[in-house]
């Protein structure tokens, strides 16, 4: 939304890429209680969590309603350690970078074609589609405990 030009140069480079939509991260939600288990882990980073969620979690709840928090930065690393939590699909994608209201709007290729002429020569990117969401949170609190 705030750079199009600049996230569409980023999936159109030629380097293995991987997105974590909001559609994704948005189904991991690590609950109160979820969040309560960080006062339980002893060391530092346990106590910061434990101590920074609260505002956190005040936050998702008066702007969405939701009793607990969204897991959306540390979902890259739980894919980088267990790809296995997650669905994914490889396809080319643009970013809409016109001025209109669906300005960096992510649009991947809807199918393999010489003939899709924006998306011609670009290569895939593992789009995330679906994702074991309590897995996640149980691998992030486990790593968490180390």
């Amino acid at each position: 939304l705030n750079d199009p030009e600049a996230a569409d140069i980023v999936f159109g480079a030629d380097c293995p890429i991987t997105m974590a939509g909001l559609d994704v991260t948005h189904r991991i939600t690590m609950t109160t209680d979820d969040l309560a288990r960080f006062g339980t882990i002893a060391g530092p980073r346990a106590r910061h969590l434990a101590a920074i969620t609260p505002y956190y979690a005040q936050f998702y709840f008066e702007r969405n309603h939701v009793q607990g928090i969204f897991v959306h930065d540390s979902t890259t690393i739980s894919y980088l350690l267990a790809p296995h939590l997650f669905t994914w699909k490889e396809l080319p994608i643009r970013v809409d970078t016109a001025h209109g209201v669906c300005r960096g709007k992510t649009l991947p290729a809807l199918r393999d074609s010489d003939e899709e002429g924006p998306w011609q020569g670009r290569r895939a990117v593992r789009i995330l589609t679906d994702v074991d969401a309590r897995g996640v949170i149980e691998l992030e609190l486990d790593h968490l405990s180390r």
